[in-house]
């Protein structure tokens, strides 16, 4: 009976392994979904384009610039048809966090700054990041453009949740 029971073991694990390395094909090895596949991927970053990086993001494989200046995005959302990123440009001094909403830009602050990640609720677009009060970078997030601390020690902030309860 214990053989029986490790041999059904050994068949179901078997069984999930191959499952597993089978649902990991179709995308021919370039990260984009399978032909005929309705999902849709968007990443955001940058790529340099001989002088210097340029904010983009791709909607997939397809790039779409968000700048013509030194910039980044670090990260991207999606609602409905709106496409945000959240990043920085240089302004010809300093780093400048914003966030772009259809590649129109909206800066954060007017002091060397950063947003690392956007969050989209409802017409609430939330970004969170650091800025330089003159001593310290300061963790942050912005709501609609409006600053909150989330420390007064040197920090930063990479990632935010918007949870409406």
């Amino acid at each position: 009976m214990k053989s029986t029971f490790k041999l059904l073991g050994i068949i179901a694990l078997v069984a999930v392994i191959g499952f597993s390395f089978a649902a990991c094909g179709g995308d021919g090895g370039n990260g984009l979904p399978p032909s005929g596949d309705a999902t849709t991927v968007y990443a955001a970053g940058y790529y340099n384009n001989g002088t210097v990086n340029i904010a983009c993001y791709w909607k997939n494989g397809t790039k779409t610039n968000l700048e013509t200046v030194a910039s980044q995005a670090n990260a991207i959302a999606v609602a409905g048809s709106d496409v945000y990123a959240a990043g920085y440009y240089n302004n010809g001094t300093v780093d400048i966090a914003c966030y772009w909403k259809n590649g129109t830009k909206t800066p954060l602050e007017t002091v060397a700054s950063q947003a690392n990640a956007i969050a989209v609720v409802g017409s609430d677009v939330y970004a969170v990041g650091w800025y330089d009060n003159g001593t310290n970078d300061i963790a942050c997030y912005w709501k609609n453009g409006t600053i909150t601390n989330l420390l007064t020690d040197s920090s930063d902030a990479k990632s935010i949740v918007v949870i409406v309860e």
